[in-house]
Formats: structure tokens, sequence, C-alpha cells
């Protein structure tokens, strides 16, 4: 999870394709190989959660165009971080690439 946190914590790389980005979103993200899901709501707000379920972060998402997402994420303990991020999207799977080369492939698990 500290790892999600600071890959989160860091802006992400991502390009929208056939839907508005706000409907590409929508819905649940996996990463088996970090081990975690990002769900993502019609009303903007967002859960972070380990496969596990142990830890969990929540918060509020604002798409800025085609390529740019802000995140506001919180463990529910300590005040939220703001994250300007960018993603891409391929069919069912959403790539979130870091600045400093950490990379998460996620694919789409429900709508």
């Amino acid at each position: 999870m500290i790892r999600l946190v600071a890959f989160l914590a860091t802006a992400l790389i991502l390009t929208g394709c056939s839907n508005s980005p706000e409907e590409d979103f929508i819905g649940t993200w996996h990463d088996a190989e970090e081990g975690y899901n990002i769900e993502f709501f019609t009303d903007g707000t967002m859960v972070v959660q380990e496969a596990d379920g142990e830890d969990q972060l929540s918060g509020d998402y604002e798409i800025l165009n085609d390529e740019r997402i802000v995140l506001r994420l919180s463990d529910g303990r300590s005040e939220a971080r703001t994250l300007v991020a960018s993603y891409e999207f391929r069919g069912d799977t959403l790539t979130l690439n870091a600045p400093d080369g950490f990379r998460s492939n996620m694919t789409r698990t429900t709508r």
C-alpha cells in the first residue's frame, strides 16, 4: 500500500479514447501485480483498496481533459493528498505511468 500511495502521490501519465474520459473511468480497475483495486463512481468519488481488503483510500477525482485527471485521496486519518495524473486507455486496460518510472497496468473488472 505504501508503494501505491507513493505512486499516486506523483503525477501519472494517461490518454483517452472512444467514450468521454468520465465514462471511460467509471467502474472497477484491478492491478494484479501491485494487488489493489480502484473504483471510480459517476458522482466523482473514488475508492482505492488493496485486493485483500486490508487498506483503503477514498476521495474524489476531476477529469481536466483527455490526458489529465486530478485525484484527491485520504486514508481517513490524515489530510487528503491532491495529485495531478495523466492516463492511457487501451480497451479494458488503463495504464498509469509515474514520472519516477513506476507503471501500473490495470484491467477493468466492472463497469
